[in-house]
C-alpha cells in the first residue's frame, strides 16, 4: 500500500507566493505614477511656505503660468509662475521632454503640473519628467 505523500511543503510555497504578490500588488498600486496623482498634495506655487513644507515630494502644482525660458544650469526649460519674484518656484522640465514652442501654450492659463519639489543649484524647481505631467485647465 503507498504511503500518502506530505505535501504541506507545497502549500506553504503557494501562501508564500501569493502574500507577495498580493503585497506587490497593494505597493504597486499606492505607488503608481498613474494612480498617485489623485492623493497627491496640491501646492500654489506662490505660496512659499507650503512648496517647501512639500520639499523633496512629489506633489500637484497649480497656477498660472506667467513665461518661458532655458536654464542657464540645467538641461531643460523652466515655466515661471512670476515674473517679479525670482524665488518662487519654476517648472522644470528637459530639453527632450517638450519644446519651448509647446510649453508657451501654457503661457497665461491656469495649470497643474505633477513632479518632485527639489533645490538645485539655489533655484527651487518642480521636477517634471514629461509634457504630459502638465495639464490646462
Amino acid at each position: 500500500e503507498k504511503q500518502p505523500r506530505n505535501l504541506a511543503w507545497l502549500y506553504i510555497l503557494i501562501t508564500i507566493i501569493s502574500l507577495s504578490v498580493m503585497a506587490w500588488a497593494a505597493w504597486y498600486v499606492k505607488n503608481h505614477k498613474a494612480v498617485m496623482i489623485y492623493h497627491l498634495p496640491t501646492v500654489d506655487p506662490l505660496n512659499a511656505a507650503l512648496v517647501q513644507q512639500h520639499m523633496g515630494e512629489v506633489v500637484t502644482l497649480e497656477g498660472t503660468a506667467t513665461s518661458v525660458t532655458e536654464s542657464i544650469l540645467f538641461h531643460a526649460h523652466y515655466v515661471k509662475f512670476s515674473e517679479s519674484d525670482s524665488n518662487v518656484i519654476k517648472l522644470s522640465i528637459s530639453f527632450d521632454a517638450a519644446s519651448g514652442d509647446q510649453l508657451k501654450a501654457f503661457v497665461g492659463k491656469r495649470i497643474q503640473a505633477m513632479g518632485r519639489i527639489e533645490l538645485k543649484a539655489n533655484v527651487l524647481l518642480l521636477e517634471v519628467n514629461s509634457l504630459s505631467d502638465i495639464k490646462a485647465e
